[in-house]
C-alpha cells in the first residue's frame, strides 16, 4: 500500500541525505522506506541519483543494475530498464550478469515489436 499521511521517516531520511549525499545509513533507510510504503518510482529515483553521487564505479553499476531491475520487474518499464542496464555497463563493462539481463530485456523489446508488426500487417490483410 502506497504510504498515506505525513512522511516524518522519509522527510527526516531525505533531509539526512540533502545534508550528506553519500550518508550510506540514510540512503539504505530512505530505499527500504519507499519499498515499504510501495513508493517503487520514487525507490528508483533514489537509487539513480545515488548512482550519480558515488564515485566508486562498482557502485554505480550496481545501483544502475538495482533501478533496471525494480522498473522492469516492479514498474514494468522495459525501456528504463535498458537504460540503466546500459549505464551499469558503462562503469562495469564485464558484469555479466548485467550483460545477460540487458539482453533478456533488448531481446524482449525486440520480439514485442516484432509482434507489434505482425499485428499490424494482419489489420494492413
Amino acid at each position: 500500500m502506497v504510504g498515506s499521511g505525513p512522511d516524518i521517516v522519509g522527510n527526516a531520511l531525505q533531509e539526512r541525505l540533502r545534508r550528506n549525499p553519500q550518508d550510506q545509513e540514510s540512503y539504505s533507510g530512505l530505499k527500504e522506506h519507499y519499498r515499504g510504503r510501495g513508493e517503487l518510482a520514487s525507490m528508483v529515483n533514489l537509487i539513480v541519483g545515488w548512482a550519480s553521487y558515488t564515485a566508486n564505479p562498482d557502485a554505480r553499476a550496481q545501483a544502475y543494475k538495482e533501478a533496471g531491475e525494480v522498473v522492469s520487474r516492479e514498474l514494468g518499464d522495459g525501456q528504463r530498464a535498458v537504460e540503466y542496464l546500459r549505464k551499469a555497463l558503462h562503469f562495469a563493462p564485464l558484469d555479466t550478469d548485467t550483460s545477460e539481463l540487458l539482453q533478456l530485456k533488448l531481446c524482449a523489446a525486440s520480439a514485442g515489436v516484432g509482434v507489434t508488426l505482425d499485428m499490424r500487417r494482419l489489420r494492413v490483410m
